[in-house]
């Protein structure tokens, strides 16, 4: 196993294979296609070499003769955006591995809950159990989010009732 580089710079003018059809090579294989690939070459002047090393997958391009800040800015800059996208693809990774056991769990428990924006106004989940238990169908009560109010012995309804406006001021219930 050998490591990838973090990124790579290419002339467009090489002997053999130019860079156009390196960056294109690299971007088309699954495992280098993430790698920023910087040009530099002197024939930058022309439009279409531009849009070229854009189109060919290159994230940026350095014009000859080229000054040393301005290389070592532009790499920083590259190895920034792709270690930010790094990162970005790590957290969609476990955010989707996150909902799919969030799905697992509220899919099989056979307790009834839901989640509701703080005025019950707007159910966003209702549990399967809820139709079994309560008897209702969960269309109902995404209907008419503060159904579930009717449902509640008349003897506890302003025990919730105040609970629900503690919740509401952010106090526990």
């Amino acid at each position: 196993s050998h490591s990838l580089p973090d990124l790579v710079i290419l002339d467009i003018a090489m002997p053999g294979k130019n860079g156009l059809q390196v960056c294109a090579e690299l971007k088309d294989n699954p495992v280098t296609r993430n790698i920023p690939v910087i040009f530099i070459t002197s024939s930058i002047k022309e439009s279409s070499i531009i849009v070229k090393t854009f189109t060919s997958g290159g994230a940026d391009f350095i014009d000859i003769p080229y000054n040393a800040d301005k290389v070592l800015t532009r790499i920083g800059i590259q190895l920034k955006i792709s270690t930010l996208a790094k990162e970005h693809e790590k957290l969609v990774s476990d955010l989707r591995e996150s909902e799919e056991r969030h799905r697992l769990i509220t899919e099989t428990i056979t307790e009834v809950f839901w989640m509701a924006n703080i005025e019950i106004s707007q159910m966003l989940y209702i549990s399967p159990a809820y139709e079994k238990i309560w008897g209702r169908t969960q269309e109902s009560l995404y209907a008419n989010p503060r159904s579930f109010l009717d449902a509640i012995h008349p003897d506890d309804l302003g025990r919730v009732l105040i609970g629900l406006a503690r919740e509401k001021e952010g106090l526990p219930f």
